[in-house]
């Protein structure tokens, strides 16, 4: 993304009042940045998002910056997509329809233009699955199994003892459980939760070997622009709990270059620069890659804090 000043950039997200409250939100300290280095910047709601024949205009509103709620919007108006030099896609999942629909009007708005202008690109999310691509590397991940078979599921289950049951389309731990494998009462419970994460086995889901790093070293995080790497932090859980969640007091520190797995992380910084994703944030759990967030990557404000560095900047 070009550094020069005046560059027209469109932020498409969830409606402003949801994000204005929280000012550790990561698209509105991206825009605060690219404020400041001198681009003209639209903020336009995911549901104003329209198509008239082949026009597809959005409700965009002028932002500046705010010292209360970081972006400030005033002056709307019906704009053509067409009329930017990039438009950030920054709708957080669940990965569905209203998700999808909307990323599938752009990229027919702007042809093969699309994978250009757009962050991240129409291709890498029509056809990067954030969970199941760390299968990819199966020495570098946690042994995971993919698919809608109860059948298959209680093998892989009781290979394991426990596992992580993650939904595809999801974000920051919603919907994650830990799965017991180990007797009748626990193989019950573990059903009845894939039962209704799957709707009725239909729908594949993610079983993930259980990392006990995870409450004795947390999980590393990895901020990456373009495959570069612009810093890392370890996120702890709670005590009383496997999960990451900072509602519910997780903790984010610090993380030497020394602390990261290389070869893994080498291997995602190839695998990102070969799909020209433009941002991500990659999670590690033992040394193995867990997750690879490139829908709608955040927590870049808590890394900015504990690192000391100014991250934004690197993002243009």
């Amino acid at each position: 993304m070009s550094k020069t000043a005046n560059q027209k950039i469109l932020w498409i997200a969830d409606p402003f009042e949801s994000l204005a409250p929280h000012l550790e939100d990561t698209t509105l300290r991206l825009m605060e940045e690219s404020i400041k280095l001198g681009h003209q910047n639209t903020f336009a709601s995911i549901h104003s998002l329209e198509q008239n024949q082949n026009l597809v205009t959005v409700m965009g509103f002028d932002t500046s910056t705010s010292p209360t709620t970081r972006i400030a919007i005033k002056n709307p108006q019906q704009v053509d997509v067409k009329e930017f030099d990039q438009i950030h896609y920054r709708i957080d999942p669940p990965v569905d329809l209203a998700y999808l629909h909307p990323l599938q009007m752009l990229n027919q708005a702007l042809g093969k233009k699309a994978d250009q202008v757009i962050t991240n690109s129409p291709t890498v999310l029509f056809t990067v699955n954030e969970k199941f691509a760390p299968l990819s590397w199966p020495k570098l991940s946690p042994r995971s199994w993919v698919g809608a078979d109860w059948d298959e599921m209680v093998r892989f289950g009781k290979s394991l003892g426990k596992t992580v049951m993650k939904p595809l389309h999801s974000y920051q731990s919603k919907g994650i459980e830990l799965l017991d494998w180990s007797d009748i009462v626990a193989l019950k419970r573990s059903q009845t939760l894939l039962d209704q994460a799957t709707q009725g086995f239909k729908r594949p889901i993610l079983l993930q070997e259980f990392m006990n790093e995870i409450k004795t070293e947390g999980e590393i995080r990895v901020w990456f622009v373009d495959g570069k790497s612009i810093g890392a932090v370890r996120k702890t859980p709670p005590p009383d709990d496997f999960r990451i969640s900072l509602d519910r007091g997780s903790k984010v520190v610090g993380c030497k270059d020394s602390e990261l797995p290389q070869a893994a992380v080498a291997a995602v910084a190839k695998f990102l620069k070969a799909h020209k994703v433009r941002y991500s944030a990659v999670d590690f759990i033992g040394g193995k890659i867990s997750d690879l967030n490139i829908t709608c990557p955040g927590l870049l404000i808590e890394m900015e804090k504990v690192l000391s560095k100014n991250l934004a900047t690197l993002c243009f």
